[in-house]
């Protein structure tokens, strides 16, 4: 499938789960589709403020709530391999998630990205650490505590590569955290230490970019005939809405490791009003081959004061299957 002849459309203009229903919000979706699954039902893992959350569903649109799984956790992303599920998510240690105010305890924080692993998706193994901030020295630029993120694998020919996300950038007009770069680390086996790729990051802010002038963003990263796909939850400033916003932009690369843009424009900008109006904040894309269509699961926020951050639903279909 060429990704620059998919037709992306809302599959509603509402969000599948609400944040107020679970936590404070609900961000970062990562599904697992029925042919992946012993009992052949859709699985969503997701964090709110609490960590990460277990959903299932029988059919990919209405979810119910299973298991607040890694208290703490976020950014969650599952791999397959050999039987075993792996479970792979950021964390900072040292949080305490019911004290909001600044503590020295509290400015000591460790970043890491963990794996936990199961054969069902209900029994889970103990953490394991893969990535370490300290492993990273661009995960501090502008900052002064250290931040690493959004954990993905690829299986490569006798290795395995963990994209992360690392830094971050207060946005100027509401403070909302976006990870600023995108690096790669590399380890033989899945359970093990992963060791830095490069010393400078895959992918960073372009100044001159009209969707991606601030912070790369949560990302996802998918191999898709041969091609590697970056689909990055890119920010920018928007001069003619005098405001940062953010939106679904897409990159490509033969190698995974160098990547260039695909599209003119993001698949998947802000809308003018609603409750994707203001931050495209994460995304999750499965292919269905027998359908010959992306389900793309993100989560957005809205501009309007005091929203919370909920997960929703858009679909690519390629253009051929139109006619």
């Amino acid at each position: 499938m060429d990704i620059k002849k998919v037709s992306w459309f809302p599959f509603s203009e509402e969000p599948l789960l609400l944040s107020a229903r679970f936590a404070l919000y609900m961000s970062n979706p990562y599904v697992i589709l029925p042919n992946d699954s012993l009992d052949n039902k859709w699985h969503l893992f997701s964090n709110s403020v609490l960590g990460i959350h277990h959903f299932i569903s029988d059919s990919g649109i209405s979810w119910q709530h299973i298991d607040l799984l890694v208290l703490g956790g976020r950014d969650p992303f599952v791999y397959y391999e050999n039987g075993w599920y792996y479970l792979i998510y950021a964390r900072s240690t040292n949080l305490n998630l019911f004290k909001f105010k600044e503590t020295e305890k509290a400015n000591k924080l460790r970043t890491c990205i963990e794996v936990i692993y199961s054969r069902d998706l209900i029994l889970w193994s103990k953490p394991v650490v893969l990535l370490d901030f300290k492993d990273i020295p661009y995960a501090s630029v502008l900052n002064p505590k250290p931040f690493i993120s959004n954990p993905q694998l690829i299986n490569e020919d006798g290795y395995y590569r963990l994209y992360f996300g690392a830094s971050y950038l207060k946005m100027p007009d509401t403070k909302v955290k976006f990870s600023r770069f995108i690096g790669s680390a590399v380890s033989e086996k899945i359970r093990n230490r992963f060791k830095l790729e490069n010393s400078d990051p895959l992918l960073e802010p372009e100044p001159d970019s009209k969707y991606l002038n601030l912070a790369l963003g949560n990302f996802n990263i998918i191999k898709f005939d041969s091609v590697y796909y970056a689909f990055t939850c890119s920010a920018y400033w928007d001069e003619e809405r005098n405001g940062s916003f953010s939106a679904i932009s897409v990159k490509e690369s033969l190698d995974g490791l160098n990547f260039k843009d695909t599209l003119n424009k993001p698949i998947l900008l802000p809308s003018e009003k609603g409750w994707t109006d203001k931050y495209i904040k994460s995304c999750n894309l499965n292919y269905i081959s027998y359908e010959r269509c992306f389900y793309c699961y993100f989560s957005a926020l809205s501009q309007k004061k005091f929203s919370a951050e909920s997960i929703g639903l858009f679909l690519g279909t390629h253009a051929q299957k139109l006619d």
